[in-house]
């Protein structure tokens, strides 16, 4: 990441818009940033990770500007040739409550690639690669974090740290659970599978060998029974039985045709007449419709001629109220027009006066505040006066006491007496420090001793911890001895043997158990079918001969019908003789309801097919019945084949085992656990006692050392006491005075009274002088307001006699108070006159029209009625003329006979439809008769052959069943052998992929190997790091990594000894954060994920001595190159000249404006 732009808008000190240009600052790869403590230095850092992570380092939410409403700051950076920009705002509403908007765009391609916070986390964090504490950690040291990574970082942090900045995370965990989900996918797969060929069990080649031999008996028997069923010729009987029954039909048609003989004859009389009738019908019709509206047109007549006297007589009242409201209008119109216009003058007058007196009185209030102003402004003017008077005589006093005390200060005293108080100072200040140096050596003495006799004890402690920790290790290896998990193993395989195998019994015995209720029930259904069908065959039996009976009565009942209409030498239609001598006798007629026969016919129809229905359900369940009986018998034999009481107790023994084994590895893991939890702690504080041991040794170091310093600062303490002691002699003989701090003190107050009598006589003469013009203005204002009111006067007057001149005209006018209502009322009473007469001249108009509108209508419709009864009179003559030449008697004669066309002809369809009926019927007996050819079959023998086809057809159909089922099993057995031998094949694969993930799992599991690449990465780091290090002090310090990932500083000043990093002094500890961040930061540019191309260092460099300091600056310096830029901030003036660019930082002036920047080169 390269830093291009930064724009800071309301946050900490910066309360103005300031904007830093990065490329110019970053031109010669190493800068600074400089201010005084509190400008706002650390600030940009702050505002660059805010921008990127919405965070601050500080770990503070009270970061916007107190005069500002909001923080914004805007960071453009780049990664590569890609250029980014992202833009976050912070604003606090009422209730505290902090809103965040954010966006993040790519300005390569110009689009918006997050819209809010979330989304611009997770882009972030893909764009850089590093989440916020790792980019604090590596790329930015902030004030307070520089031994966070080297103290505070505990080594799983720091190792999921570098794994997260080398992108290591996709070996570790997501590499073993990606493992793991992949195995765990191919176990399910091959559960799966495995559920799947549960399903295929009883598939195999034997079984399908068994379908299809049975499907070639099936076969056989098929072809036998359509070979007999070709050899009965049912088709040709079944033609002559239904040729016999159609004659028959035949017959009963035409008996029952010849009975509506007489009734068509009539019919074609009634269509005869129909036709006639249907001709003159139109006359009577005409004739008759003349005569109704004769009549009513004569009512209607009579009806206008009422309505015209009506309308005449309310034309005669209108016309005299439209007479008497046009004199009234006449005579009052020009008087009211008259007084109207006078009224309007009035109301104009009065507008005047209202408006005249409005002023009169405004101006009347205005020469009111006049007179009392003028007075308020006497009355002032009197009192400056006197005030001017006392003040002046204050004045004088006052410039003559401070003439006195001017006397008393003389500045050369105080300069003697300030040196002299300043030297005193010095000298308590030097005393007291002696004595504090002496106190503090006294202490370290004491604390010598006392860490001289904690050595000794010490390592006393050591030695005896020792050998603890040895115990505690031999115990634990004891114990480790103890566990067998392959005997462990070995007794859960057993067991899961066993528990499979009496699972496998318990399926096999529910499957027996089901199969045997599914039969018992298919049974009892067969038992059902066969009752029924019992029942159908005798009811079957009972219609059929009901229905034969019938048919011999029919067949009588005929005979005796054609014999009645049998004539000699006629042809008989049964036997075609000429010569009836033994005709059927009429009395052997028995009436048969057919009804009946139709009836009995449908039943033994509906019970035929209640009968196959049955046969068919029948075949079916024989072949379910077979089919679980051959899934049974296997069944039962494999389980008399197992001993479930031997299986049982191997079961329970495999159990006891177990868990026994079980028990004792748990058992000797805890006690294992118990003694790694006691060793861990044994080192722990063997360690802690080791740094403890170092600790006290240093302190024994560094407490000689400062027992040193102290002898020789006491000394240096007492050389300087008695030269300032002689400079006090010295200076003292210049003014020989006793007690200077009193005289001091005493030239201070009289400075203060004549600071105070200078301040009084200026606010004095002030006052004096604004008093003064305060009273020139008063004098002006009274000279205004006298004008004004002669002004007021003049104009008061004259409006007076304006509103008296008004008034008298309005009088003249009216005495009503109220001009308003008079012009009102006036105008509604002339507009009342003008309504009325407008009104009435309207009615009169309407009702003239109206009456000679009805006078004409009834002149016309007069003339109409005549015409009506001259056509009455001429049809009437028409239709008696017309009734001569038809064989109708009346006009009721013809209504009588009259039918409409559509009801000619039905019936003359009736009459064609019968003559059609007859040929047919005719022609339908003689080709009957043709095709029969004397042959005939009785009923018996036709339902004989019939049951023999139908029964043959019945056992055909069976058979084609079975067939098809047979056909259906085996190309379902072929398709699921394929389908097993598939999933077989596919269950090896998931197999072999299975054991191979299980293998990688156990490789990558805890995280091994990315711990392997983390503490390689972290061994380079370090040793980078030392080497920066030892180089930084002079070979002193080094640093090392111990086997729980953490840091030890090697101490080579004194033998190599390791210690803690938290025992480094403050400036120790800044020296090695910085080499690990250097080293850290050398490492991401060429392992991470990203190349970032700015590092920063944000304070630190006040605990550096010089020399260090140096030190410190030349490994900066030689740190920067073309891809990385390093920054320092600090407020040490110093440093200014050893960098190239430097971004100065003005402190804010509050309340005038916030922070300012503003980059100079050297």
């Amino acid at each position: 990441m390269k830093p291009l732009l930064l724009e800071i808008e309301g946050l900490n000190s910066f309360q103005e818009k300031q904007v830093i240009n990065f490329e110019e600052l970053t031109k010669y790869g190493f800068f600074g940033i400089f201010g005084k403590t509190g400008s706002g230095k650390s600030t940009i850092l702050d505002a660059i990770v805010l921008s990127l992570y919405g965070i601050i380092p500080r770990n503070t939410k009270e970061f916007i500007n107190s005069s500002s409403q909001k923080t914004a700051v805007n960071y453009t950076f780049a990664i590569g040739e890609n250029k980014y920009r992202i833009e976050r705002e912070f604003k606090r509403n009422k209730n505290g409550i902090l809103s965040h908007k954010c966006s993040v765009k790519n300005l390569n391609k110009q689009i918006t690639i997050a819209e809010n916070t979330s989304e611009a986390k997770k882009v972030i964090k893909d764009i850089i690669g590093l989440n916020d504490k790792d980019f604090l950690r590596c790329v930015v040291l902030p004030q307070g974090k520089f031994n966070e990574l080297l103290t505070q970082t505990k080594g799983t942090e720091r190792a999921e740290m570098l794994q997260r900045i080398f992108m290591l995370e996709k070996y570790g965990d997501k590499l073993y659970n990606e493992l793991k989900n992949k195995k765990n996918d191919l176990l399910s797969n091959i559960n799966e599978l495995n559920g799947e060929l549960n399903a295929y069990e009883n598939i195999n080649e034997e079984k399908l060998k068994f379908l299809e031999n049975e499907l070639l008996k099936i076969n056989k028997e098929k072809e036998s029974i359509q070979k007999e069923l070709t050899s009965i010729a049912f088709e040709k009987y079944q033609k002559l039985w239904n040729n016999q029954n159609k004659l028959f039909e035949e017959e009963k048609k035409l008996i029952e045709l010849l009975k509506n003989k007489d009734k068509i004859e009539l019919y074609k009389k009634q269509i005869i007449l129909a036709k006639k009738a249907i001709n003159i019908k139109p006359n009577i019709l005409e004739y008759e419709k003349l005569n109704e509206i004769f009549m009513k047109k004569n009512e209607y007549l009579n009806d206008l001629k009422n309505k015209i006297i009506e309308k005449e007589n309310e034309f005669n009242k209108i016309n005299k109220n439209y007479k008497l409201a046009l004199r009234e209008k006449e005579s009052n119109y020009e008087y009211l027009i008259k007084y109207i216009e006078k009224l309007k003058d009035g109301l104009i007058f009065e507008e005047n006066n209202k408006t005249n007196k409005t002023k009169k009185n405004k101006l009347e209030k205005e020469l009111n505040k006049i007179i009392e102003n003028k007075q308020i402004l006497l009355d002032k003017s009197k009192n400056i006066n006197n005030d001017i008077n006392s003040n002046s005589k204050l004045l004088k006093t006052l410039i003559q006491k401070k003439e006195n005390i001017k006397e008393i200060i003389k500045p050369e005293v105080k300069e003697i007496l300030l040196k002299l108080l300043e030297i005193n100072k010095e000298k308590n200040k030097i005393k007291i420090e002696l004595n504090n140096t002496q106190t503090k050596k006294e202490e370290l003495e004491n604390d010598l001793y006392k860490n001289n006799n904690l050595i000794k004890e010490l390592n006393k402690e050591n030695e005896s911890m020792n050998v603890e920790i040895k115990k505690l290790e031999n115990e634990k290896a004891s114990l480790s001895n103890e566990i067998n998990y392959e005997k462990l193993q070995e007794f859960y395989e057993k067991l899961k043997k066993s528990e499979n195998q009496l699972n496998d019994i318990e399926e096999k015995k529910l499957k027996l158990k089901n199969l045997k209720s599914a039969l018992e029930k298919l049974e009892n259904e067969k038992s059902n079918y066969y009752l029924l069908q019992k029942d159908i065959v005798n009811s079957l039996e009972e219609n059929e001969k009901i229905l034969n009976k019938i048919n011999e009565i029919n067949i009588k009942n005929l005979y005796a019908k054609i014999a009645k209409t049998l004539k000699e030498n006629e042809p008989c239609p049964v036997c075609g003789s000429k010569h009836h001598d033994n005709p059927a006798k009429f009395e052997e007629i028995i009436d048969i309801d057919i009804k009946n026969e139709e009836n009995i016919k449908n039943i033994i129809k509906e019970l035929n097919f209640k009968k196959e229905d049955i046969v068919k359900k029948e075949a079916v369940l024989n072949t379910k019945i077979n089919l679980i009986k051959n899934d049974i018998k296997p069944l039962n034999d494999l389980l008399n084949e197992f001993n479930l009481k031997k299986l049982n107790e191997n079961y329970r023994k495999s159990n006891d085992l177990y868990e026994n084994q079980k028990k004792i590895n748990q058992k000797n893991n805890l006690k294992i656990e118990n003694l790694k939890i006691k060793i861990k702690r044994k080192n722990e504080d063997f360690i802690n006692l080791k740094e403890k041991i170092s600790s006290t040794n240093q302190k024994l170091r560094n407490l000689k050392d400062l027992i040193s310093e102290k002898n020789e600062h006491i000394k240096e303490l007492n050389i300087e006491l008695k030269k300032k002691s002689n400079e006090y002699n010295s200076r003292n003989k210049l003014i020989k005075i006793e007690n200077p701090h009193k005289k001091f003190e005493e030239i201070k107050n009289s400075e203060k009274i004549y600071k105070k009598l200078e301040d009084e006589i200026n606010k004095l003469n002030e006052i004096f002088t604004l008093k003064k013009e305060e009273n020139e203005n008063i004098t002006k204002e009274i000279y205004n307001l006298d004008i004004r009111k002669t002004e007021l006067t003049s104009k008061i007057t004259s409006l007076k006699e304006d509103i008296e001149i008004t008034t008298n005209k309005l009088n003249s006018i009216t005495k009503n108070p109220s001009l308003k209502n008079e012009l009102k009322n006036t105008k509604n009473k002339l507009k009342e006159f003008i309504e009325k007469e407008k009104n009435l001249k309207e009615e009169l108009e309407k009702s003239f029209n109206f009456l000679n509108d009805l006078k004409n209508k009834y002149s016309s419709e007069k003339s109409t009625l005549n015409n009506l009864s001259s056509q009455i009179k001429n049809k009437d003559e028409f239709l008696k003329n017309l009734l001569k030449e038809t064989p109708f008697k009346d006009k009721d004669d013809i209504k009588k006979y009259y039918l409409d066309t559509e009801e000619i002809n039905k019936l003359e369809i009736i009459v064609e439809n019968y003559k059609k009926d007859l040929t047919i019927i005719n022609g339908t007996l003689e080709n009957l008769k043709n095709e029969l050819n004397g042959k005939s079959i009785t009923e018996k023998e036709y339902q004989e052959i019939k049951t023999k086809k139908d029964t043959l057809n019945i056992h055909l159909e069976k058979i084609k069943k079975e067939e098809f089922l047979l056909k259906n099993k085996i190309n379902e057995n072929i398709e699921k052998i394929k389908i097993k031998n598939s999933l077989l094949k596919k269950l090896k694969i998931y197999i072999q992929k299975k054991d191979i993930y299980e293998e990688l799992s156990k490789l990558f599991e805890g995280k091994k190997f990315v711990k392997f690449i983390s503490s390689m990465q972290m061994n380079h780091i370090t040793r980078d790091a030392s080497q920066r290090l030892k180089k930084i002090t002079n070979e002193r310090y080094a640093l090392e990594i111990d086997n729980e990932s953490n840091f030890i500083i090697r101490d080579d000043g004194n033998g190599g000894t390791r210690r803690d990093p938290k025992s480094l002094s403050g400036g120790e500890t800044f020296l090695a954060s910085l080499s690990l961040a250097l080293a850290l930061s050398s490492q991401i540019q060429l392992k991470g994920k990203i190349p970032l191309e700015f590092f920063f260092l944000d304070e630190g460099f006040g605990t550096l001595d010089n020399e260090l300091l140096d030190t410190v600056m030349n490994s900066l310096e030689k740190l920067r190159n073309e891809k990385l830029s390093v920054g320092i901030i600090s407020h040490i003036d110093e440093l200014k000249d050893r960098v190239p660019t430097k971004l100065l930082i003005t402190s804010a002036n509050p309340g005038n404006n916030g922070s300012k920047v503003k980059i100079e080169h050297s």
